[in-house]
């Protein structure tokens, strides 16, 4: 049975409190220390080398976070309870949003009837096609490379600030302090240090940070042979079929803080980023998800993937 499995799980779920903040306090002050970098350099492509630095530091640490909004390390710790939530006002994924779209995303992950919260949604072929072509193209859009390649404006600023705060402005105050922060702090940035440092150390680092986390989270569920469910859907099965394993070089493995491990951290939330490689090898039926990875090939033939056929029972292009 597959419950099994996440019984197996369930002895890696304990952290190593003292491992959970050192991971995340030596990830926050080198993201700080190389924004920091930033500002004291003159030298042009130094300074635009350290931007990307600090986006792929940025990836890191709100990996981090999002183990803590699971409660998969440091639950219940006050400190980090305020740190994370500075950092997710930092991110343009305050906590309330993210929370709450993340959690339903867990919930009903690749489930074609409850997928349009928190996640890329995705229609059956005969779905889409019975739409209006002014609802395909709203459609394509969504889905569409230059929407994940924007994903500092369309996944962050729109998704995760304004829309939770226009449609639920009580519910979601915190969505328009991380938007007014951003703004004003920006601003303050372009005034006071220039608009090199304005480019360097805020705008390229969110660029570069959530670009890659759009696509990862994108082609973490939408891969050739992800399984999609309407009618008899589980858990254990969307966790499975449905969630990749995106193998990366030890560098990239790092900056991602083994995100990679998608289907094991779906199978259990609760687990702590680094204890997922631990998990991988030792359950063996953990061992043979659904594959992709960042190579161009890869991500060409993700971002290709439109509607769902349930006909062969794959995600396909339109053509």
């Amino acid at each position: 049975m597959k419950s099994e499995i996440i019984d197996k799980t369930k002895p890696y779920s304990k952290e190593i409190k003292w491992k959970s903040w050192y991971y995340t306090l030596s990830t926050l002050l080198l993201l700080i220390g190389s924004l920091s970098c930033t500002v004291l350099v003159h030298n042009y492509v130094l300074k635009i080398a350290l931007g990307v630095l600090s986006g792929l530091l940025n990836i890191r640490m709100f990996v981090i976070y999002h183990d803590y909004v699971h409660n998969a390390l440091l639950y219940k710790s006050k400190a980090a309870e305020k740190l994370f939530f500075v950092y997710g006002l930092y991110m343009l994924a305050p906590n309330g949003i993210w929370k709450k779209s993340h959690t339903y995303h867990h919930s009903y992950n690749s489930h074609l009837a409850k997928n349009d919260i928190g996640a890329f949604v995705t229609l059956p072929l005969n779905e889409y096609n019975a739409l209006s072509p002014g609802e395909k193209r709203r459609y394509l859009l969504i889905r569409h490379p230059l929407t994940i390649l924007l994903g500092y404006l369309s996944m962050f600023l729109i998704n995760f600030c304004v829309i939770p705060f226009v449609t639920g402005p009580k519910k979601y105050v915190d969505s328009l302090v991380a938007l007014v922060l951003h703004v004003a702090i920006g601003i303050t940035i372009f005034i006071e240090l220039g608009w090199l440092n304005y480019v360097c150390v805020w705008f390229l680092p969110f660029f570069v940070s959530h670009c890659i986390g759009t696509y990862l989270f994108y082609a973490q569920h939408n891969f050739p042979g992800a399984k999609l469910y309407k009618e008899n859907w589980s858990y254990e099965q969307a966790a499975l079929y449905s969630s990749s394993y995106m193998p990366m070089n030890r560098v990239m493995q790092w900056f991602t803080a083994n995100i990679g491990f998608h289907h094991i951290h779906h199978i259990n939330s609760t687990i702590p980023f680094y204890r997922l490689p631990e998990v991988m090898k030792d359950i063996k039926g953990l061992q043979n998800p659904g594959v992709t990875s960042l190579k161009f090939k890869d991500i060409r033939n993700c971002l290709r993937l439109k509607v769902y056929c349930t006909e062969t029972d794959r995600l396909v292009p339109l053509r």
